[in-house]
């Protein structure tokens, strides 16, 4: 690690930065935009100029894509070259936010050289990031909810360690973002939904019934304030769509046109079982490390063993969507 010190100067490190997301992403200036890039901006930009959504424009997306592209065409106008320097500053904010975070849960796992280790793996990170299959399709729900899923992480585990309910609220905004954006994006916010819940399904664990309704009601309490940024969203897309007189619309393009993939679970519709059999590994997987982490609370044996549970869940199911 001692060979990597001169990555602690901060200006060779932003230089080395640079370098790396503009050398990784070169190429894509010369690609042609993808078609989920053109059609999300081609919505927005009706949009912005006067058309209603899920009746003059459609996609089966939930609203917030399309909204992020109409204030892109309002302040970029259809210069396309101005987006891929909008997705870039966009992805330089994304960094920010990811050695922010990195540094936190480095600090939490009581390890040494957090800032040299985080620099170096920012630049792996940027790296990653910046390759074609990646940025050639920037402009994507997934690419803007990343942002919101770091943040909703780092929230929370400045709740975890303040147990004050604005960072819990902060990021129950961020989810709120998310299932407006992509609703499979709940699946991230698993970790925060288990350590709410963890010490009463401790209790429950090890039959310590005394203490259990209280525990139940703190859940319960942190669920609400945790949902409530989801629920006031919800309230308004459903007033804003009503109004226009489309939330049935609202309502299909952005929940249930998407549920149709369940059908997943007919063999016939596939007409193999092994797309079933890779969803059906991929909860499991996931099961397996809900049960890991409360295995190892249970047993007290992480140095800090608030943080445990929630961050294996974070390592587990992120090291696994990729």
């Amino acid at each position: 690690m001692s060979r990597l010190n001169f990555l602690k100067n901060s200006s060779f490190f932003l230089v080395a930065l640079i370098f790396v997301s503009v050398i990784s992403r070169l190429s894509v200036w010369f690609y042609t935009l993808s078609s989920d890039h053109l059609l999300f901006f081609f919505v927005g930009r009706e949009i912005a100029n006067g058309s209603v959504l899920y009746l003059d424009v459609w996609d089966h997306k939930p609203p917030l894509i399309f909204y992020i592209n109409a204030f892109m065409s309002i302040l970029l106008g259809d210069n396309l070259v101005w987006h891929h320097i909008f997705l870039v500053i966009w992805m330089m904010v994304e960094f920010v936010i990811f050695y922010t975070f990195l540094k936190k849960l480095l600090i939490v796992l009581n390890q040494r050289e957090v800032i040299l280790k985080s620099r170096i793996a920012l630049l792996f990170y940027a790296l990653f990031r910046n390759l074609v299959i990646f940025v050639h399709s920037a402009n994507n729900t997934e690419n803007f909810g990343l942002v919101f899923v770091i943040m909703m992480y780092w929230f929370g585990l400045k709740w975890i360690e303040s147990k004050s309910w604005k960072w819990l609220l902060a990021s129950g905004g961020c989810l709120s973002v998310l299932v407006f954006l992509k609703p499979n994006f709940v699946i991230l916010a698993l970790p925060i939904f288990v350590q709410i819940a963890i010490k009463w399904l401790i209790l429950l664990w090890s039959k310590h019934w005394q203490s259990l309704l209280i525990e139940l009601l703190i859940a319960i309490r942190h669920y609400l304030i945790f949902l409530a940024p989801t629920l006031v969203q919800t309230i308004f897309w459903v007033w804003f769509f009503y109004r226009q007189g489309v939330l049935w619309e609202f309502w299909t393009a952005s929940y249930l046109f998407s549920a149709k993939y369940l059908a997943i679970f007919d063999p016939k519709f596939m007409g193999s079982y092994y797309v079933l059999s890779v969803f059906i590994n991929s909860i499991v997987f996931i099961f397996i490390s809900i049960f890991f982490g409360l295995f190892i609370w249970s047993k007290r044996k992480f140095l800090q063993e608030k943080y445990f549970t929630f961050i294996s869940l974070v390592i587990f199911l992120v090291g696994y969507l990729y």
